[in-house]
């Protein structure tokens, strides 16, 4: 019996391990790396940044409001999501945009 109950446990350990290991392949548009591929000027970096500065304080105000729900805190911060999502993509040419969604693209396949 504790051979079994240990090579279970052993087994839960051992594959948790491996999930914590994969590295994540989200696409941000205000992370560096993705604003070189995209080849942003500085007046378009600015404005993701700037985007980023006015969302943040919104998702963290969401997450830090214990008197949500788990299902209405997703929900507001999906829409603040969105709002950021709509914002940068104005500020992308056609040519980035269609890079940044076929960068998505290949992530989404990769998780």
């Amino acid at each position: 019996m504790k051979k079994v109950f240990l090579t279970i446990v052993l087994s839960v350990f051992l594959l948790s391990g491996i999930n914590a290991q994969k590295k994540s392949t989200a696409i941000f548009l205000h992370h560096e790396s993705v604003m070189n591929t995209l080849n942003l000027d500085a007046d378009q970096r600015a404005k993701i940044m700037d985007i980023k500065k006015i969302t943040d304080p919104k998702l963290r105000e969401i997450k830090a409001n214990t008197s949500l729900s788990p299902e209405e805190a997703t929900k507001k911060m999906r829409e603040v999501w969105a709002e950021r999502t709509k914002l940068q993509n104005e500020v992308l040419s056609a040519d980035q945009l269609k890079k940044l969604k076929q960068m998505r693209a290949e992530a989404k396949q990769a998780n």
